[in-house]
């Protein structure tokens, strides 16, 4: 519209619409902390693996690089118990969650999502079980899904304007920020540059040339500082590499396949550490062969814990990097003699986590926060005639049907249904990398799917202002 022939009620209505977004994102926060505090979740739940953030070794740089969690987390852990003490950690989990709301809030409007939309699309996840359950733990968990959207949220201001140098800058801190709190996010290093591809090219309607420069720049722009501290690794404990972790995930799943009879069938080198494993066994009371899928899930851990690191500490030493090599190399060669149980335990994981993500989306704390906040922040808006006339504004700018030029910049106000491709591919690119990356290594725990489906309650709260918006462009 040009300015010019603006009408000054829809100006008004339109800086009145600002205004409102900003208290409905302040009044969201401020709900979100009531019902997290009245309902204890600001009362720190220390988990089984809460020490190792704790008591996070510092004295050397071999004890930072070379242990089995990156320094990310236990940074924040050392800072929060150092300045307001560690029973402040939910608190600050919240307050993360809350940058990325509104980080991800910005990306969406950067992309051409009206502002109301981009601010009911985001405030879900301040009422989502990534907070809600995660955030009470002393876990990487919920700061890393918060930093992970923070980086889906760049992300897609750098797809706005590829060529604002501060933006690729701030996505590549983001994402490096995030794998340093909790390497299970390496997937974002391809999954961002192949969304990127994915909504240049069919979403977006861009040349292919342009949209694959942009994916091989982000590409560049990811592996840069990853290879950069595997190299530092590498020159530090001799190990090139992001962390030492994985062969401990592996061993527990295929470490429960391992009979006596397979020792003779092994590398050389591996053999004694298989022995002890099968060994110790026998300190689990109740141990059970794993011949169902509920028995592998149950075993998971003490496998790990209680069977694989005390036999890999026996025959290696205190070595972690040593001993990650040597049982993720047992690992698949445990694999490659239990493949039918492997492939059978992959298709049973899979199915759990499918299952879950639905029961989530549809009863739990997930859905049902999403549709809390986008009803909160609708009987808000709804009260004033002039935010309805500038919504209709915006509604009618966007069009129902269509598409945006190719000519056009990328953050042109887009219509609904291409609003809808764009969360959708995000969330399902997310679901695809997150879950076979957990599907593969570890079992589909519930903290592990709630991070898989962390981005659903995004798409459900944008059907669920999409639905209300009408009823309310109704005479």
């Amino acid at each position: 519209m040009n300015s010019r022939n603006a009408n000054p009620l829809t100006s008004v209505a339109t800086r009145n619409v600002r205004i409102k977004s900003i208290l409905i994102f302040l009044a969201a926060s401020i709900l979100s902390a009531c019902l997290l505090a009245s309902s204890g979740r600001w009362s720190l739940v220390r988990e089984p693996d809460s020490e190792s953030y704790v008591h996070f070794d510092w004295s050397s740089w071999h004890g930072v690089l070379g242990g089995i969690r990156t320094p990310g987390y236990p940074g924040i852990v050392h800072w929060v118990a150092s300045s307001v003490g560690l029973e402040a950690i939910p608190m600050i989990h919240w307050l993360m969650m809350v940058i990325a709301t509104a980080v991800l809030c910005w990306g969406f409007r950067s992309i051409g999502f009206p502002l109301l939309t981009a601010t009911f699309t985001s405030i879900p996840l301040l009422f989502a079980r990534s907070l809600w359950d995660l955030g009470p733990s002393l876990a990487s968990d919920s700061p890393a899904i918060a930093l992970a959207i923070v980086s889906i949220g760049i992300f897609l201001g750098v797809l706005a304007r590829p060529q604002a140098l501060s933006r690729w800058i701030a996505l590549s801190i983001a994402c490096m920020s995030t794998l340093l709190v909790r390497p299970a996010y390496l997937f974002l290093i391809p999954l961002l540059p192949l969304l990127a591809l994915w909504l240049m090219r069919f979403v977006f309607q861009r040349t292919s040339r342009e949209s694959f420069l942009i994916s091989l720049s982000m590409g560049v722009v990811l592996l840069t500082p990853l290879f950069g501290y595997a190299m530092l690794r590498r020159a530090t404990i001799g190990e090139f590499g992001f962390v030492s972790f994985a062969g401990y995930n592996l061993i527990g799943i295929t470490g429960q396949y391992l009979e006596p009879a397979d020792i003779s069938k092994l590398p050389e080198e591996v053999r004694e550490l298989a022995h002890e494993i099968i060994a110790n066994r026998s300190d689990v009371d109740d141990y059970a062969p794993p011949d169902t899928y509920e028995a592998i899930v149950h075993l998971f851990n003490p496998t790990v814990w209680r069977m694989a690191d005390p036999a890999a500490e026996k025959v290696l030493g205190d070595d972690t990097a040593l001993c990650n090599r040597r049982l993720r190399q047992l690992a698949i060669a445990s694999l490659q003699l239990h493949r039918t149980q492997y492939a059978n335990w992959l298709l049973q994981n899979g199915r759990s986590m499918l299952d879950q993500l639905l029961r989530n989306a549809c009863s739990d704390l997930s859905a049902k926060g999403s549709m809390l906040g986008v009803l909160f922040a609708l009987l808000i808006t709804a009260v004033s005639p002039n935010s309805v006339r500038a919504w209709r504004d915006e509604r009618e700018s966007t069009g129902t049907t269509g598409r945006v030029a190719a000519s056009a910049p990328v953050s042109s106000t887009m219509c609904p249904s291409r609003q809808f491709h764009t969360i959708a591919w995000i969330a399902i690119g997310f679901i695809v990398a997150k879950g076979l990356l957990v599907i593969l290594v570890e079992p589909a725990l519930g903290r592990y799917v709630i991070a898989v489906g962390c981005l659903i309650p995004c798409l459900i709260g944008w059907v669920c202002y999409q639905l209300a918006a009408i009823l309310l462009r109704k005479p």
